[in-house]
């Protein structure tokens, strides 16, 4: 388990409703999430980024890529099926292999990585 530092956590997948919601997407992993059609967008004034998937297929190859690039699935979701749980459906199916990082937040500024 990683606890927070200072600086606000990078790279999260945060939300798959139509799309797999990418926030806080560092400048080193912008090219490749081109490569995976996403789109930036604003919404409420922050910059986000919208990953277009189809079915089970490519939203596990699309959570693959972006957990080699080191992106954090958040664990917990008010709205939804919280990415974290989404992965680990995915490999329960066979979809997806390995471990990848959650993250999930106590309050303000304080949050918890782990490995799962």
């Amino acid at each position: 388990m990683t606890k927070n530092s200072n600086a606000s956590p990078q790279d999260l997948v945060t939300l798959i409703l139509k799309d797999i919601r990418l926030e806080n997407v560092s400048s080193k992993n912008i090219s490749a999430i081109k490569d995976m059609k996403a789109r930036e967008r604003k919404i409420h004034g922050k910059t986000v980024w919208l990953i277009p998937f189809t079915d089970e297929q490519e939203i596990a190859a699309r959570f693959d890529k972006l957990n080699n690039l080191g992106f954090l699935f958040v664990g917990v979701d008010p709205l939804g099926w919280p990415p974290a749980d989404v992965f680990i459906h995915l490999r329960d199916k066979m979809l997806l292999k390995g471990n990848f990082k959650s993250i999930t937040w106590r309050g303000p500024g304080d949050w918890v990585i782990r490995e799962r």
